[in-house]
């Protein structure tokens, strides 16, 4: 029998039916296991990747001796924005994957198997957490609280916040509503990653 499951979307909190037994799950995804891989996977998405840039990034300037620099038009953006024009805003770091694609260009082979093996030592570092101190299953209520005090905020300062947020997370596919405003849930799942991002 399926099992009513009740998930969030912008403003709206909708029941759905599904599998009611990761033995259900498996038999209509057709492989054994599938709901552990993809709860894996998804956790792995959410939070291990953003642990695992924060930490790879520092050691790749080391390495190759390339900084990562500075997303002069996002900071640009962020400074046309600023309450007070004079005050100079932070500058936005370069996208990790920006990032990643210039030390490549510049790599050569040897560098690209030394980069390689580098990431592989990093990963090895960390464990995919799905404990609920690290999981990333929901923004929770304080990332939630702070998505609609941003969501209050006009369009451009809300786009600057958007800018910053990604800057530092890397990827983090937004969801929109028909307005072309962020939706509640999505945006405190970016800020939870953001936050997850700067103290790990």
């Amino acid at each position: 029998m399926p099992k009513s499951y009740d998930v969030s979307t912008s403003r709206y909190t909708l029941k759905f039916s599904g599998p009611a037994s990761e033995t259900e799950y498996d038999q209509a995804a057709g492989k054994l296991g599938s709901l552990l891989e993809e709860g894996v996977m998804s956790t792995a998405w959410r939070s291990t990747l953003p642990e695992f840039w924060s930490v790879y990034i520092p050691k790749v300037e080391a390495l190759t001796g390339i900084s990562r620099g500075v997303d002069d038009v996002a900071t640009v953006k962020a400074q046309a924005r600023a309450k007070d024009p004079n005050k100079k805003v932070s500058d936005v770091p370069e996208k990790f994957l920006s990032y990643d694609n210039r030390v490549w260009a510049a790599a050569n082979d040897e560098t690209k198997a030394a980069l390689i093996a580098l990431a592989q030592e990093t990963a090895n570092s960390i464990t995919i957490d799905p404990s609920p101190s690290r999981r990333q299953s929901g923004p929770g209520a304080a990332n939630l609280a702070k998505a609609d005090s941003w969501l209050t905020l006009d369009s451009d300062q809300l786009e600057s916040k958007i800018e910053k947020a990604m800057a530092v997370v890397g990827t983090f596919d937004l969801e929109r509503g028909e307005n072309g405003q962020p939706t509640r849930e999505s945006l405190g799942g970016l800020i939870k990653a953001y936050v997850d991002v700067l103290t790990a």
